[in-house]
Protein backbone atom coordinates (compact mmCIF):
# COMPACT_ATOMS: atom_id res chain seq x y z
CA UNK A 1 0.00 0.00 0.00
CA UNK A 2 3.03 2.46 1.07
CA UNK A 3 4.55 1.93 -2.46
CA UNK A 4 1.17 2.86 -4.76
CA UNK A 5 0.59 6.09 -2.23
CA UNK A 6 4.77 7.14 -2.97
CA UNK A 7 3.77 6.23 -6.78
CA UNK A 8 0.95 8.66 -6.77
CA UNK A 9 2.69 11.11 -4.93
CA UNK A 10 5.35 10.95 -7.55
CA UNK A 11 2.76 11.08 -10.59
CA UNK A 12 1.43 14.41 -9.18
CA UNK A 13 4.88 15.96 -8.32
CA UNK A 14 5.64 14.96 -12.19
CA UNK A 15 2.56 16.83 -13.35
CA UNK A 16 2.77 19.95 -11.12
CA UNK A 17 6.57 20.13 -12.11
CA UNK A 18 5.89 20.08 -15.82
CA UNK A 19 3.20 22.93 -15.78
CA UNK A 20 4.26 26.44 -17.51
CA UNK A 21 2.39 29.82 -17.73
CA UNK A 22 2.10 31.22 -21.28
CA UNK A 23 4.27 33.99 -22.14
CA UNK A 24 2.63 37.25 -21.61
CA UNK A 25 5.04 39.32 -24.05
CA UNK A 26 6.90 38.31 -26.87
CA UNK A 27 9.78 40.15 -26.15
CA UNK A 28 12.29 40.19 -23.27
CA UNK A 29 12.19 43.60 -20.71
CA UNK A 30 14.97 44.68 -22.54
CA UNK A 31 13.96 44.41 -26.43
CA UNK A 32 10.62 46.22 -24.46
CA UNK A 33 12.81 49.00 -23.22
CA UNK A 34 14.66 49.48 -26.48
CA UNK A 35 11.38 50.15 -28.28
CA UNK A 36 9.99 52.67 -25.84
CA UNK A 37 13.46 54.41 -26.15
CA UNK A 38 13.19 54.25 -29.87
CA UNK A 39 9.65 55.09 -30.34
CA UNK A 40 10.37 58.30 -28.14
CA UNK A 41 13.56 58.90 -29.77
CA UNK A 42 11.73 58.87 -33.28
CA UNK A 43 8.94 61.00 -32.31
CA UNK A 44 11.15 63.50 -30.31
CA UNK A 45 13.59 64.15 -33.57
CA UNK A 46 11.50 65.01 -36.06
CA UNK A 47 12.40 68.11 -38.24
CA UNK A 48 11.01 70.82 -35.98
CA UNK A 49 11.01 72.70 -32.94
CA UNK A 50 9.43 71.58 -29.35
CA UNK A 51 7.86 74.73 -27.46
CA UNK A 52 8.57 73.95 -23.78
CA UNK A 53 6.77 75.77 -20.80
CA UNK A 54 9.22 76.32 -18.02
CA UNK A 55 8.26 76.34 -14.57
CA UNK A 56 11.48 77.31 -12.37
CA UNK A 57 10.69 76.34 -8.22
CA UNK A 58 11.02 79.62 -6.41
CA UNK A 59 9.45 79.60 -3.06
CA UNK A 60 8.55 82.65 -1.63
CA UNK A 61 5.76 85.09 0.05
CA UNK A 62 3.03 85.36 -1.77
CA UNK A 63 0.97 88.57 -3.27
CA UNK A 64 -1.14 89.38 -0.45
CA UNK A 65 -0.47 86.66 2.19
CA UNK A 66 2.73 86.09 4.24
CA UNK A 67 2.13 82.40 3.10
CA UNK A 68 4.34 80.90 0.86
CA UNK A 69 3.95 79.96 -3.12
CA UNK A 70 5.42 77.68 -5.50
CA UNK A 71 6.24 78.72 -8.98
CA UNK A 72 6.94 82.18 -8.16
CA UNK A 73 8.64 83.89 -10.86
CA UNK A 74 5.96 81.94 -13.28
CA UNK A 75 6.29 79.83 -16.71
CA UNK A 76 9.14 80.77 -19.36
CA UNK A 77 8.98 80.18 -22.96
CA UNK A 78 11.87 78.15 -24.53
CA UNK A 79 12.32 76.63 -28.46
CA UNK A 80 14.09 73.78 -28.84
CA UNK A 81 15.09 71.64 -31.36
CA UNK A 82 16.40 67.65 -30.84
CA UNK A 83 18.65 65.67 -33.14
CA UNK A 84 21.00 63.07 -32.64
CA UNK A 85 22.36 64.34 -29.19
CA UNK A 86 22.42 67.48 -29.95
CA UNK A 87 20.32 70.26 -29.11
CA UNK A 88 19.53 74.26 -30.20
CA UNK A 89 17.35 76.09 -28.05
CA UNK A 90 16.54 79.64 -28.06
CA UNK A 91 13.97 81.41 -25.75
CA UNK A 92 12.34 85.46 -24.47
CA UNK A 93 14.12 85.60 -21.66
CA UNK A 94 17.22 86.11 -24.09
CA UNK A 95 18.18 89.03 -25.21
CA UNK A 96 17.61 87.92 -29.41
CA UNK A 97 16.45 84.89 -31.12
CA UNK A 98 20.26 83.41 -30.90
CA UNK A 99 20.32 79.55 -30.42
CA UNK A 100 22.31 77.98 -28.71
CA UNK A 101 23.86 74.76 -29.39
CA UNK A 102 24.74 71.86 -26.58
CA UNK A 103 24.11 68.01 -26.00
CA UNK A 104 21.29 66.18 -24.55
CA UNK A 105 20.99 62.41 -23.86
CA UNK A 106 18.25 59.99 -22.93
CA UNK A 107 17.80 57.89 -19.32
CA UNK A 108 15.81 55.31 -18.64
CA UNK A 109 15.26 54.48 -15.10
CA UNK A 110 11.88 54.34 -13.55
CA UNK A 111 11.07 56.60 -16.18
CA UNK A 112 12.39 57.60 -19.37
CA UNK A 113 14.05 61.28 -19.16
CA UNK A 114 15.73 63.90 -21.08
CA UNK A 115 18.52 64.99 -19.82
CA UNK A 116 20.13 68.40 -21.01
CA UNK A 117 23.39 68.22 -18.87
CA UNK A 118 25.81 70.45 -20.70
CA UNK A 119 26.20 73.68 -20.41
CA UNK A 120 23.48 76.11 -22.18
CA UNK A 121 22.96 79.73 -21.53
CA UNK A 122 19.45 79.32 -22.47
CA UNK A 123 18.14 75.68 -20.84
CA UNK A 124 20.76 76.26 -17.52
CA UNK A 125 19.33 80.01 -17.19
CA UNK A 126 17.49 79.39 -13.78
CA UNK A 127 20.23 76.85 -13.20
CA UNK A 128 22.72 79.57 -12.84
CA UNK A 129 24.47 81.35 -9.78
CA UNK A 130 25.57 84.49 -9.31
CA UNK A 131 25.94 87.11 -6.76
CA UNK A 132 22.45 88.34 -7.27
CA UNK A 133 21.16 84.77 -7.69
CA UNK A 134 23.43 82.83 -5.27
CA UNK A 135 21.49 79.70 -4.95
CA UNK A 136 19.85 80.17 -8.84
CA UNK A 137 16.66 79.71 -9.26
CA UNK A 138 15.01 76.15 -9.31
CA UNK A 139 15.64 75.43 -12.82
CA UNK A 140 16.34 71.71 -14.04
CA UNK A 141 18.57 70.07 -16.33
CA UNK A 142 16.65 66.67 -15.86
CA UNK A 143 13.08 66.12 -17.51
CA UNK A 144 11.13 62.88 -16.56
CA UNK A 145 8.39 61.76 -19.67
CA UNK A 146 5.02 61.43 -17.52
CA UNK A 147 2.89 61.27 -20.46
CA UNK A 148 2.33 61.97 -24.15
CA UNK A 149 -1.13 62.69 -25.25
CA UNK A 150 -1.53 63.26 -29.13
CA UNK A 151 1.59 65.89 -30.17
CA UNK A 152 2.18 67.26 -26.55
CA UNK A 153 4.31 65.62 -23.79
CA UNK A 154 3.74 66.19 -20.19
CA UNK A 155 7.16 66.48 -18.03
CA UNK A 156 8.43 67.02 -14.53
CA UNK A 157 11.32 68.31 -13.33
CA UNK A 158 13.36 66.39 -11.44
CA UNK A 159 14.66 69.26 -9.04
CA UNK A 160 11.95 71.37 -9.10
CA UNK A 161 8.52 68.62 -9.66
CA UNK A 162 6.84 71.12 -11.14
CA UNK A 163 4.80 69.88 -14.17
CA UNK A 164 5.79 71.01 -17.48
CA UNK A 165 4.46 70.47 -21.00
CA UNK A 166 6.39 69.98 -24.52
CA UNK A 167 4.73 70.46 -27.60
CA UNK A 168 5.35 70.69 -31.16
CA UNK A 169 5.88 73.89 -32.33
CA UNK A 170 4.48 74.54 -36.07
CA UNK A 171 4.94 78.19 -36.09
CA UNK A 172 7.48 81.06 -36.92
CA UNK A 173 10.53 80.57 -33.91
CA UNK A 174 11.39 83.82 -34.29
CA UNK A 175 8.28 85.85 -34.58
CA UNK A 176 6.21 83.62 -31.53
CA UNK A 177 9.47 85.06 -29.42
CA UNK A 178 8.91 88.18 -30.90
CA UNK A 179 5.49 88.15 -30.02
CA UNK A 180 5.93 86.67 -26.54
CA UNK A 181 8.00 89.64 -25.83
CA UNK A 182 5.63 91.97 -27.57
CA UNK A 183 2.65 90.86 -24.92
CA UNK A 184 5.22 91.08 -21.82
CA UNK A 185 5.63 94.82 -23.02
CA UNK A 186 2.39 94.99 -22.98
CA UNK A 187 1.56 94.35 -19.43
CA UNK A 188 3.84 95.97 -18.09
CA UNK A 189 2.74 98.83 -15.48
CA UNK A 190 -0.56 96.88 -16.02
CA UNK A 191 -3.16 96.01 -13.03
CA UNK A 192 -6.77 94.90 -13.74
CA UNK A 193 -10.09 95.55 -12.55
CA UNK A 194 -12.81 93.08 -11.07
CA UNK A 195 -14.54 90.43 -12.98
CA UNK A 196 -18.24 89.13 -12.49
CA UNK A 197 -18.00 85.28 -12.39
CA UNK A 198 -21.16 83.35 -11.56
CA UNK A 199 -22.77 86.23 -10.27
CA UNK A 200 -19.89 86.67 -7.57
CA UNK A 201 -17.54 90.18 -7.66
CA UNK A 202 -13.67 88.42 -8.49
CA UNK A 203 -11.01 90.74 -7.44
CA UNK A 204 -7.52 90.23 -9.29
CA UNK A 205 -4.65 91.18 -8.42
CA UNK A 206 -1.79 90.83 -11.42
CA UNK A 207 1.85 91.08 -10.89
CA UNK A 208 3.24 91.24 -14.54
CA UNK A 209 7.20 90.91 -13.37
CA UNK A 210 6.54 87.75 -11.02
CA UNK A 211 4.13 86.04 -13.83
CA UNK A 212 1.55 85.96 -10.61
CA UNK A 213 -2.89 86.26 -10.90
CA UNK A 214 -4.16 86.25 -7.51
CA UNK A 215 -7.86 85.86 -7.33
CA UNK A 216 -9.94 86.74 -4.35
CA UNK A 217 -13.88 86.61 -3.19
CA UNK A 218 -15.56 85.58 -0.44
CA UNK A 219 -12.79 85.26 2.21
CA UNK A 220 -10.74 83.06 -0.73
CA UNK A 221 -7.31 83.64 -2.18
CA UNK A 222 -5.93 81.99 -4.84
CA UNK A 223 -2.73 82.38 -6.38
CA UNK A 224 -1.50 81.06 -9.93
CA UNK A 225 1.63 81.32 -11.71
CA UNK A 226 1.07 81.79 -15.40
CA UNK A 227 3.37 81.73 -18.38
CA UNK A 228 2.95 84.50 -21.36
CA UNK A 229 1.25 83.07 -24.72
CA UNK A 230 0.93 84.55 -28.34
CA UNK A 231 -2.40 85.28 -27.38
CA UNK A 232 -2.25 86.15 -24.04
CA UNK A 233 -1.43 84.23 -20.54
CA UNK A 234 -2.03 80.85 -19.07
CA UNK A 235 -2.25 79.56 -15.91
CA UNK A 236 -0.32 76.66 -14.67
CA UNK A 237 -3.47 75.30 -13.51
CA UNK A 238 -7.42 75.91 -13.85
CA UNK A 239 -9.05 78.33 -11.40
CA UNK A 240 -12.15 76.94 -10.32
CA UNK A 241 -14.58 80.07 -9.46
CA UNK A 242 -18.58 78.44 -8.66
CA UNK A 243 -17.77 75.43 -11.15
CA UNK A 244 -16.35 78.18 -13.73
CA UNK A 245 -12.87 77.30 -14.72
CA UNK A 246 -10.38 79.81 -16.02
CA UNK A 247 -7.23 78.24 -17.75
CA UNK A 248 -6.11 81.14 -19.63
CA UNK A 249 -7.57 84.52 -20.53
CA UNK A 250 -6.82 86.34 -24.05
CA UNK A 251 -5.69 89.88 -24.77
CA UNK A 252 -8.33 91.36 -26.67
CA UNK A 253 -7.94 93.42 -30.11
CA UNK A 254 -7.76 96.48 -28.91
CA UNK A 255 -5.10 95.36 -25.92
CA UNK A 256 -7.28 97.24 -23.08
CA UNK A 257 -8.42 94.24 -21.77
CA UNK A 258 -8.07 90.34 -20.81
CA UNK A 259 -10.86 87.85 -21.70
CA UNK A 260 -11.74 84.12 -21.37
CA UNK A 261 -11.37 82.49 -24.91
CA UNK A 262 -15.42 82.83 -25.59
CA UNK A 263 -15.36 86.18 -24.39
CA UNK A 264 -18.05 86.17 -21.87
CA UNK A 265 -15.55 87.04 -18.52
CA UNK A 266 -13.58 90.48 -19.25
CA UNK A 267 -11.23 92.17 -17.05
CA UNK A 268 -10.36 95.74 -18.45
CA UNK A 269 -6.46 97.12 -17.60
CA UNK A 270 -5.17 99.62 -15.66
CA UNK A 271 -2.44 101.40 -16.78
CA UNK A 272 0.31 102.87 -14.72
CA UNK A 273 -0.44 106.80 -14.22
CA UNK A 274 3.54 107.21 -14.80
CA UNK A 275 5.06 105.97 -17.47
CA UNK A 276 9.19 104.15 -17.09
CA UNK A 277 11.03 104.84 -19.45
CA UNK A 278 15.04 104.32 -20.91
CA UNK A 279 14.99 108.24 -19.72
CA UNK A 280 15.63 108.40 -15.53
CA UNK A 281 13.16 110.19 -12.98
CA UNK A 282 14.51 111.19 -10.23
CA UNK A 283 13.91 111.25 -6.39
CA UNK A 284 15.97 113.70 -4.40
CA UNK A 285 16.21 112.91 -0.67
CA UNK A 286 16.70 116.86 0.57
CA UNK A 287 13.66 117.67 2.73
CA UNK A 288 15.21 121.11 3.58
CA UNK A 289 14.27 122.26 -0.12
CA UNK A 290 10.78 120.52 0.15
CA UNK A 291 11.01 117.41 -2.22
CA UNK A 292 10.16 114.49 0.11
CA UNK A 293 8.56 114.22 3.52
CA UNK A 294 9.85 114.12 6.95
CA UNK A 295 8.63 110.79 7.76
CA UNK A 296 10.53 109.62 3.88
CA UNK A 297 13.63 111.38 4.40
CA UNK A 298 13.90 109.89 8.09
CA UNK A 299 13.58 106.51 6.81
CA UNK A 300 16.39 107.55 4.12
CA UNK A 301 18.31 108.81 6.91
CA UNK A 302 18.04 105.71 8.97
CA UNK A 303 19.78 103.39 6.04
CA UNK A 304 22.08 105.94 5.39
CA UNK A 305 23.33 105.39 9.14
CA UNK A 306 22.99 101.61 8.81
CA UNK A 307 25.48 101.42 6.28
CA UNK A 308 27.80 103.92 7.85
CA UNK A 309 27.64 101.38 10.90
CA UNK A 310 27.86 97.94 8.31
CA UNK A 311 30.60 99.83 5.67
CA UNK A 312 32.09 103.06 7.27
CA UNK A 313 33.87 104.05 3.75
CA UNK A 314 30.13 104.98 2.29
CA UNK A 315 27.86 107.48 2.60
CA UNK A 316 24.15 107.58 1.44
CA UNK A 317 23.79 111.41 1.79
CA UNK A 318 26.63 111.97 -0.51
CA UNK A 319 24.72 111.33 -3.46
CA UNK A 320 20.99 111.75 -2.50
CA UNK A 321 19.67 111.03 -5.54
CA UNK A 322 17.78 107.67 -6.29
CA UNK A 323 17.04 106.69 -9.80
CA UNK A 324 13.40 105.46 -11.38
CA UNK A 325 14.02 103.69 -15.33
CA UNK A 326 14.27 101.33 -17.26
CA UNK A 327 17.73 98.83 -16.16
CA UNK A 328 18.41 95.25 -17.31
CA UNK A 329 16.60 92.89 -15.77
CA UNK A 330 17.11 89.19 -14.38
CA UNK A 331 14.86 87.63 -16.90
CA UNK A 332 14.46 90.35 -19.79
CA UNK A 333 16.69 92.96 -21.60
CA UNK A 334 14.63 96.38 -20.28
CA UNK A 335 12.27 96.19 -17.09
CA UNK A 336 11.41 99.13 -15.01
CA UNK A 337 13.66 99.37 -11.53
CA UNK A 338 15.77 101.73 -9.34
CA UNK A 339 19.15 102.43 -9.66
CA UNK A 340 21.55 104.09 -6.89
CA UNK A 341 24.52 105.49 -6.68
CA UNK A 342 26.64 105.03 -3.53
CA UNK A 343 29.74 107.54 -2.81
CA UNK A 344 32.50 106.53 -0.86
CA UNK A 345 32.76 108.78 2.50
CA UNK A 346 34.28 111.91 2.01
CA UNK A 347 36.95 112.95 1.34
CA UNK A 348 37.60 110.01 -1.24
CA UNK A 349 35.53 109.85 -4.77
CA UNK A 350 34.13 107.46 -6.70
CA UNK A 351 31.77 104.71 -5.52
CA UNK A 352 29.46 101.84 -6.41
CA UNK A 353 26.19 101.62 -8.44
CA UNK A 354 23.17 99.64 -7.27
CA UNK A 355 20.39 98.73 -9.42
CA UNK A 356 16.67 97.00 -7.96
CA UNK A 357 14.10 95.72 -10.08
CA UNK A 358 10.76 96.93 -9.31
CA UNK A 359 7.16 97.19 -10.63
CA UNK A 360 5.29 100.12 -10.84
CA UNK A 361 1.37 99.37 -11.70
CA UNK A 362 -1.55 100.64 -11.92
CA UNK A 363 -4.17 99.96 -9.32
CA UNK A 364 -7.85 98.27 -9.47
CA UNK A 365 -10.33 100.52 -9.58
CA UNK A 366 -8.01 103.70 -9.37
CA UNK A 367 -6.21 105.32 -12.16
CA UNK A 368 -4.70 107.91 -10.29
CA UNK A 369 -2.94 105.52 -8.42
CA UNK A 370 0.47 103.78 -8.07
CA UNK A 371 1.77 101.05 -6.10
CA UNK A 372 5.40 99.85 -5.79
CA UNK A 373 6.08 95.55 -6.37
CA UNK A 374 9.51 94.73 -5.47
CA UNK A 375 10.95 92.06 -7.75
CA UNK A 376 14.67 91.82 -6.58
CA UNK A 377 18.16 92.46 -7.54
CA UNK A 378 19.08 92.73 -11.15
CA UNK A 379 21.91 91.09 -13.32
CA UNK A 380 24.31 93.67 -14.51
CA UNK A 381 23.89 96.49 -16.42
CA UNK A 382 25.65 98.39 -18.88
CA UNK A 383 25.81 101.99 -19.53
CA UNK A 384 26.98 104.86 -21.79
CA UNK A 385 30.00 105.29 -19.22
CA UNK A 386 30.42 101.74 -18.98
CA UNK A 387 29.58 98.52 -17.32
CA UNK A 388 28.84 98.39 -13.87
CA UNK A 389 28.53 95.65 -11.73
CA UNK A 390 25.29 95.23 -9.15
CA UNK A 391 26.20 95.42 -6.02
CA UNK A 392 23.26 95.68 -4.22
CA UNK A 393 23.69 92.48 -2.53
CA UNK A 394 26.20 94.55 -0.18
CA UNK A 395 23.62 97.27 0.67
CA UNK A 396 20.68 95.38 2.68
CA UNK A 397 19.76 98.48 4.19
CA UNK A 398 19.11 100.19 0.90
CA UNK A 399 16.49 97.35 0.08
CA UNK A 400 14.57 97.86 3.03
CA UNK A 401 14.46 101.65 2.46
CA UNK A 402 12.74 100.65 -0.68
CA UNK A 403 10.64 97.99 0.97
CA UNK A 404 9.02 100.45 3.62
CA UNK A 405 8.63 103.00 0.78
CA UNK A 406 6.42 100.88 -1.24
CA UNK A 407 4.68 99.22 2.09
CA UNK A 408 3.33 102.75 2.31
CA UNK A 409 1.73 102.22 -1.22
CA UNK A 410 -0.37 102.70 -3.34
CA UNK A 411 0.45 106.00 -4.20
CA UNK A 412 -1.69 108.80 -5.13
CA UNK A 413 -0.18 110.94 -8.26
CA UNK A 414 -0.72 114.39 -8.49
CA UNK A 415 0.76 115.55 -12.36
CA UNK A 416 -0.21 119.19 -11.68
CA UNK A 417 0.86 121.03 -8.91
CA UNK A 418 4.20 121.22 -9.83
CA UNK A 419 5.15 121.64 -13.20
CA UNK A 420 8.68 119.48 -13.69
CA UNK A 421 7.46 117.06 -10.59
CA UNK A 422 4.94 113.94 -10.22
CA UNK A 423 3.66 115.00 -6.42
CA UNK A 424 3.40 111.20 -4.61
CA UNK A 425 1.35 111.01 -1.58
CA UNK A 426 0.65 107.58 0.28
CA UNK A 427 -2.73 106.39 0.85
CA UNK A 428 -1.75 104.67 3.98
CA UNK A 429 -0.44 107.90 5.74
CA UNK A 430 -1.16 111.09 3.76
CA UNK A 431 1.83 112.61 5.57
CA UNK A 432 4.54 110.84 3.39
CA UNK A 433 4.91 111.71 0.21
CA UNK A 434 7.88 112.71 -2.84
CA UNK A 435 8.59 114.27 -5.44
CA UNK A 436 9.74 112.40 -8.42
CA UNK A 437 10.68 114.32 -11.77
CA UNK A 438 8.62 113.95 -14.90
Amino acid sequence: MRKYIILLLGASLWTSCDYRQEEVFDKTPAERTADKLNENKTALEYDGYWLLSCYPEVYRQGLETTDYVHRAIGGYNILLKLNNGKVVASSEFMINNDEVASFYSYQLTEKLSLSFDTYNEVLHHFRTTSAQHPNARGGDIFYDIIKKEGDTYTLQGRTSRNLMTLTRFSGNREAYLNKIRQNIQLFIGKALNPITVAGKTVKLNLSPGYRQLLFSYDNQKVQQAYIYTDKGIKLYEPVVIEGVSIDELYINDTQTALTTPDGTIAANFVSSPIEITDTAKEILFNEEYGYVSAGIFAMYTEAKNEIARQQIWYDLLRDPYLYVKNIKGSDSESTAGLSKYISYASPYSGGVWTFYEVDFQGVPEHPDQIQMVLKGPSTNVAYSEGDYKNNIQYFSPLVRLYRRIAEKGPYTVNSTQYNDYYLLTSTKDSNLWFLLSK
